[in-house]
Order: C-alpha cells, then structure tokens, then sequence
C-alpha cells in the first residue's frame, strides 16, 4: 500500500479502512464509484486496474475451490 497504513490508504482514495482491508486480502472487489481513486493512487489506467481486480477475483475463486477440496 505504498508503505501506508490501511487508515492511511483509505484517507488517499476517499474511502473507508474496511474496504482497503478486504481488497488487500482479496475478499471482496473494488466497487466501480471506487475505480477513480484506486486508479490515482496506483498510477494506473482503467485497463491495468481491471487488470488488476480480475486478477484477485481469480485468487478468491481458486482458495474457495481448493477449500472445497480438502
């Protein structure tokens, strides 16, 4: 995060330090009202970024199969 604290993180894109938690663990997506402000503070465009989430939505998914799977 930039060497921020989630609080910190949170300040900078205009949100709260609950969703920073969730997207740095990979539970739950950017939101896209959350697009704009996570775009600025990574120094990405829309295409890595989305890049990006995609990505993570690919991590949760293999976790929770291979929880299915034990």
């Amino acid at each position: 995060m930039n060497g921020h604290t989630q609080e910190e993180a949170a300040t900078a894109l205009g949100t709260i330090p609950l969703k920073v938690r969730w997207w740095s663990i990979n539970s739950h997506v950017p939101d896209p009202e959350d697009y704009e402000g996570l775009m600025a503070y990574l120094d990405v465009d829309l295409y890595v970024l989305k890049g990006l989430i995609l990505q993570s939505q690919m991590c949760h998914v293999q976790r929770r199969l291979r929880g299915m799977s034990a």
